[in-house]
């Protein structure tokens, strides 16, 4: 059998780009680590088979990042079986003490060439088998994280500050030094030493700032550069280096040096031989406007706005259309095509234009119509009579955000939505009434606030023949009687609902609703007799828990098929374990929970958020058999091993593990089980 298998070489830079570890993350030294994450761990890729096993394992062990003793002991482990394993690591970062598996792995670890300490050691971690093996090490370059503020002076942190400081004179190859310190009189005994010693020529720091400190207690040593990873601000070149020039000539910005225009090689653009060509002359109109017309499209950034109209690099094209009056005739479609409005001069001038140019109204695809007040508001005149002659127009919106039908929702609106409830205005019922006749036909997605009207009739939805997406936001009241049209919005699959009178949903009851698979309801409104109709038809449904409170029947009963549950609540609510998910027959469907807490969570007392926590991990898993991840919006996972052994999340996430469900915290991150010592947990 032939081999088909690739050469070492080959699989080594295919796995190179996945285990390499960023140099500016390694060197890190901010007060989050960047390696505070809870992805799949690198080492997966040794598991694929033996050649990648052979060919990953110098790679994986090249660059050595410690965070807890559970880690430092399986690689203590790991090098006592295999010494050679040793001889790869080359970079090694230690962000604690870790105990006296640190003296083991630095004997191994002999060619360490860049070492990160982390000199803000807490009581209870042990820094004897670190200080012992610092002797064992010659590294070239020394990356310190540590406190300006407020120095740890416990017996640890002051046993490694004294072991770094011995072991520099004996680093006859340090030249490389990153310093966190941003004022005189940090760490004495370090800064004495390697002042002593006299070999550093490079020193990184975070801020420009510093950069007279540094000076000033590192002048006696041969440097040759202070790189700063921030820029240098003017008033810095102005105090410090136009009366220092030496300070002034090692002090650089970034790794990139220099960065003078000058230094840029500018391409040569030759001369027109025809300065009068004029392009494809010979072609007939039709042809020209045809092609012309394509390439402003493009030019005028149509699909990037039709993308997201809130992007801040497009550039200008309002001169595009000055180019000439082809430009100008062609360009204007593109131009009027996805609009925003935020104030009443840009509504008044956009009414104008299609009052002496009707052909454009037609042309406009999207309108967003941020009405606030603080900006004055576009008055009901200049958009009823817009909207009158938008006759395309497929998306009407509030926001600048744009979003897809998946998206779980308008939390950034609505938050500044409660914060400033009178900055936002609302087109008229009569504006809204205009555009589903005029527009009803292609209008895609409505997300924009409406005035009150009472007793509408319910018929202006069934215009709507193509409205997949309706966020409502309007108190009007609705007449629900036989009139109601039963096949209206039959194309409607995300309905948001963010404040509306009962017979809004009402009047929803009375129609067939065939495509409705999201609901999102952010507001008290009893939706139980809503859901009794359409409820086995949702696949996603947010729902606050007082409304839930009110059914007489459970939830999970009403909605049989819902795959997502997103349920939000306030410190009133409190959630009812039973009550809420104890259902007559099981959830099958349901996959995925988001609970979303308020804001001020952090500040409840300490029983009622362990209520909370508790009734969490005590899910009933005969009512939610196939549930896999609960997503809870109120805490983000503690980023270091000290944190991780106080934190109750923690702790109901290993409680929901061991259930097969996966808690996620409010960025998005599951949380993933870390490498335990024996008898205690550890990240």
């Amino acid at each position: 059998m032939p081999d088909t298998s690739l050469p070492d070489e080959i699989i080594s830079e295919i796995l190179s780009p996945a285990l390499k570890v960023a140099d500016d993350a390694f060197a890190d030294t901010s007060g989050v680590s960047p390696f505070a994450d809870y992805s799949e761990s690198t080492s997966a890729y040794l598991l694929v088979c033996k050649s990648w096993l052979r060919v990953a394992t110098p790679l994986l062990y090249n660059v050595v990042v410690l965070r807890s003793k559970a880690q430092a002991k399986a690689l203590e482990r790991a090098l006592a079986g295999n010494k050679r394993l040793g001889q790869f690591i080359k970079k090694l970062r230690v962000e604690g003490g870790y105990g006296q598996p640190m003296h083991t792995i630095l004997k191994c670890a002999s060619n360490v060439s860049h070492l990160c300490l982390t000199l803000q050691i807490f009581s209870p971690d042990s820094t004897e088998g670190l200080c012992k093996g610092l002797h064992s090490i010659n590294p070239t370059c020394l990356i310190l994280r540590d406190v300006c503020y407020k120095f740890l002076k416990n017996k640890m942190a002051a046993d490694l500050v004294g072991a770094v400081a011995a072991a520099i004179p004996k680093w006859d190859r340090l030249c490389v030094l990153y310093w966190p310190y941003n004022r005189t009189g940090c760490r004495l005994e370090i800064t004495r030493s390697l002042v002593q010693a006299k070999r550093l020529h490079t020193i990184v720091i975070s801020s420009a700032a510093t950069a007279g400190i540094v000076w000033n207690t590192f002048k006696t040593c041969p440097l040759q550069l202070i790189r700063s990873e921030n820029p240098v601000d003017r008033d810095l070149e102005q105090r410090i280096l136009k009366k220092n020039p030496e300070l002034a000539a090692l002090l650089k910005y970034g790794y990139d040096v220099p960065q003078d225009s000058s230094d840029v090689e500018l391409l040569h653009i030759a001369p027109a031989l025809n300065p009068f060509f004029i392009p494809m002359s010979a072609a007939s109109t039709d042809v020209q406007d045809t092609v012309w017309s394509r390439v402003l499209y493009f030019a005028m950034s149509v699909p990037e706005l039709a993308a997201n109209l809130a992007r801040h690099d497009i550039p200008p094209r309002f001169p595009l259309l000055l180019v000439s009056k082809t430009f100008h005739r062609l360009g204007l479609p593109h131009f009027h095509a996805h609009i925003v409005l935020n104030n009443t001069s840009s509504a008044e001038l956009l009414e104008s234009t299609l009052s002496r140019q009707p052909t454009l109204g037609p042309q406009i695809r999207t309108i967003c119509a941020i009405l606030g007040r603080s900006y004055g508001c576009p008055s009901a005149e200049p958009m009823l009579a817009i909207l009158s002659k938008s006759r395309g127009l497929v998306r009407i919106t509030g926001s600048l955000i744009r979003r897809t039908l998946k998206d779980d929702d308008d939390d950034d609106d609505d938050e500044y939505y409660n914060k400033n409830p009178n900055f936002y205005e609302s087109i008229s019922w009569t504006a809204f009434d205009n555009m589903t006749r005029t527009s009803g036909a292609s209008l895609r997605e409505c997300s924009v606030r409406i005035k009150m009207q009472e007793n509408a009739s319910p018929t202006v939805f069934s215009h709507l023949v193509e409205l997949r997406k309706m966020k409502w936001q309007c108190w009007t009241t609705f007449v629900c009687d036989a009139t109601a049209p039963v096949k209206a919005l039959p194309k409607l699959s995300d309905l948001l609902v963010w404040n509306s009178d009962e017979s809004f949903l009402t009047a929803l009851s009375l129609m067939m609703l065939p495509s409705l698979r999201r609901l999102v309801l952010r507001c008290d409104v009893k939706a139980e007799s809503f859901l009794l109709l359409h409820g086995s038809k949702l696949s996603e449904l947010d729902i606050p828990i007082s409304c839930v409170k009110e059914f007489s029947v459970n939830v999970l009963d009403l909605c049989l098929n819902v795959c997502t549950l997103s349920l939000s609540w306030s410190e009133d609510d409190f959630l009812d374990v039973e009550k809420t998910f104890l259902s007559r027959t099981p959830a099958a469907s349901l996959t995925k929970m988001k609970m979303r807490l308020p804001s001020y969570y952090d500040l409840w007392e300490k029983d009622i958020r362990t209520r909370y926590q508790q009734s969490i991990a005590t899910l009933p898993q005969k009512s939610l058999p196939n549930l896999r991840e609960v997503w809870v919006s109120a805490f983000q996972w503690p980023t270091s091993e000290r944190d991780i052994a106080r934190d109750r999340w923690v702790r109901t996430a290993e409680s929901l593990l061991a259930r097969g469900v996966s808690l996620t915290d409010k960025t998005g991150k599951k949380w993933r089980p870390r490498l335990k010592a024996r008898g205690r947990s550890s990240k």
